[in-house]
């Protein structure tokens, strides 16, 4: 039991220097717009996932748990290559709205 009282205090410091942190320092809420020279890199993966490689990755991975639905008679694998098609498609502009925080 002490252990999950201590669990709870620390979440507790730890919740709490991050307010301390916001409202302190609120112009690093701007950290999804600066670096610039990660600017090509990320255009590059992002251009990946949302173009044909993304496609690919998505169409593949829905093909093999189709498969693999077959062969064990149940439609999990199916569906976990339709969660990864709509990761692949979604997540990129998830991840860029929740790093501008903007949507």
């Amino acid at each position: 039991m002490k252990t999950s009282r201590n669990f709870s205090r620390a979440a507790t410091v730890a919740l709490l220097v991050v307010l301390a942190l916001a409202l302190f320092y609120p112009d690093t809420a701007l950290g999804g717009t600066t670096g610039t020279e990660f600017q090509g890199i990320y255009t590059k993966v992002k251009g990946w996932s949302t173009g044909y490689l993304g496609r690919l990755l998505a169409l593949c991975t829905f093909i093999i748990g189709l498969g693999a639905s077959i062969m064990r008679q149940t439609l999990f694998p199916a569906l976990t290559g339709i969660g990864v098609a709509l990761v692949v498609s979604l997540g990129p502009s998830l991840i860029e709205g929740i790093a501008t925080g903007t949507f």
